[in-house]
């Protein structure tokens, strides 16, 4: 197989190079409404007293949730690269002399078990069995058992598997670890802090607890509270939740598998 990319030929994959295009041009709008979201500054904070036990509890409150536009926009993102790794797969069909059909595909396994020899000639049957061998090198079940979730093409199915049944969910998330600064207004001393966020990335609601404080000796005592925390927008839920950074990153590693297949030597 030539590494030459010299001398690939023009054309060659370029279905697969033309949805990498225009995954990229979803990303900038994505990125664009995503700005504009935030600039909106759609959260704040709470403050509570609790008079029987002396916290304070600093809440958030979201005045606004994001958009489901952009939810459609990452979907739209999601769905471009992975139509490019099927489209990928449909030309080294074509590209090794056999008929493309409709069970061809990219597949994307997290369990080795699902690489059989049935399965591979079900969804790969065909391709010459050294573009074969790229595919395998690919897939998460490479990766050990507890990083395989964290897999790009992992995420990157999983997300537009959920994206398939409903847009998926773009949410207010916080990224930590999260900082909060005390210092009493009246006489009296921060006696203690309990923080709430957990890290790294979990998504916020309004009335969602983020931090309390109890003063000493004075549990009335005023304090003074400076919240510092990374918050963003996520897509998703769960072991998939993904911000727009993970997304943007998808782009070039997608672009980076294509790059892998140049045409067979003679």
């Amino acid at each position: 197989m030539s590494e030459s990319p010299d001398e690939t030929p023009v054309g060659w994959l370029a279905s697969s190079r033309l949805r990498i295009e225009r995954a990229a041009e979803h990303l900038k709008s994505l990125s664009d409404h995503m700005a504009a979201a935030q600039e909106a500054k759609p959260l704040a904070f709470t403050s509570q007293k609790e008079h029987k036990t002396g916290w304070k509890v600093i809440g958030l409150e979201v005045f606004q949730e994001p958009s489901p536009r952009l939810g459609l926009l990452a979907g739209e993102l999601l769905y471009q690269l992975r139509a490019a790794l099927d489209n990928l797969v449909a030309d080294l069909v074509s590209a090794s002399g056999s008929r493309v059909t409709r069970d061809h595909c990219f597949p994307i396994n997290l369990d080795e078990g699902q690489w059989t020899e049935a399965n591979v000639v079900k969804w790969l049957g065909g391709i010459d069995p050294e573009w074969v061998a790229i595919i395998r090198e690919y897939q998460p079940f490479q990766y050990k058992p507890e990083t395989r979730r964290r897999h790009p093409l992992f995420a990157l199915a999983s997300l537009n598997n959920a994206d398939k049944h409903r847009a998926i969910p773009a949410r207010a998330i916080l990224i930590g670890p999260g900082r909060a600064d005390i210092t009493p207004t009246t006489p009296g001393n921060v006696e203690k802090v309990e923080v709430q966020w957990p890290n790294p990335l979990t998504v916020m609601h309004s009335g969602a607890e983020v931090c309390r404080i109890l003063t000493f000796p004075d549990p009335n005592s005023e304090v003074k509270v400076e919240i510092n925390m990374n918050f963003l927008i996520g897509f998703g839920e769960g072991v998939t939740l993904a911000t727009v950074e993970d997304l943007a990153k998808l782009v070039p590693e997608m672009e980076s598998v294509i790059n892998r297949f140049r045409p067979l030597t003679a």
